[in-house]
């Protein structure tokens, strides 16, 4: 009878110790996930940050090119008024000079 008293009262014990550590596991894993959540959730936010800075660029580079096309068009018509030809028709003319 004590035999069966002592391993009850050693099954007890080790059950409150199991229990101890199901709650410790638990309370990690919960912490790991939190932690996995807020990196996460900056990864993300770096990313949106890095894709609006790529935005921006690229507007500002269409801009750009907008303006060198323009300019380049306005360029070309000048030239024509000037010359009376068209800019690529000046320079084959230029290169048949270089070639005979």
């Amino acid at each position: 009878n004590q035999k069966n008293q002592a391993l009850r009262q050693t099954i007890k014990e080790l059950e409150k110790q199991a229990a101890r550590e199901r709650q410790e596991t638990e309370t990690w894993l919960e912490k790991l996930k939190r932690q996995h959540e807020v990196e996460t959730l900056k990864d993300r936010e770096l990313q949106e940050q890095k894709l609006q800075a790529l935005n921006v660029n690229y507007s500002y580079l269409q801009h750009q090119y907008r303006t060198l096309l323009q300019r380049h068009t306005l360029l070309l018509g000048a030239f024509k008024n000037v010359k009376s030809v068209t800019f690529d028709e000046y320079i084959s003319a230029e290169a048949d000079k270089v070639v005979q």
